[in-house]
């Protein structure tokens, strides 16, 4: 096998890693939540991102919602972000920090 191969092989594994995070941290909120939905939305709610992150993805479910941010290190690099937060009362309620993943 050629090295390519290998480095590929190795950073396709490593977003798999990440996706599969992510859907386990949105079946655990899923299934820790059990509130039902009865307030009444009579103004937005703003959620303030991380410093420093841009937004590059969301999914929203009946009880919560989760974003992804992307924030450029000081140092070099890069960490993925990812905010899950009630909607009822947008009040974040999981955060993960998850680093930059390189193949060696």
């Amino acid at each position: 096998m050629n090295m390519a191969f290998l480095k590929a092989i190795t950073v396709i594994m490593g977003i798999m890693i990440l996706v599969g995070i992510a859907v386990l941290g949105v079946t655990m909120f899923n299934r820790l939540s059990t509130a039902e939905s009865t307030r009444q939305v009579d103004e937005p709610t703003t959620i303030t991102p991380p410093s420093g992150a841009r937004l590059v993805g969301a999914a929203a479910f009946p009880d919560g919602l989760v974003l992804t941010f992307e924030r450029r290190r000081p140092e070099g690099g890069s960490e993925t972000l990812i905010a899950i937060h009630d909607v009822q009362t947008g009040r974040r309620i999981g955060f993960f920090a998850l680093p930059e993943m390189t193949a060696q």
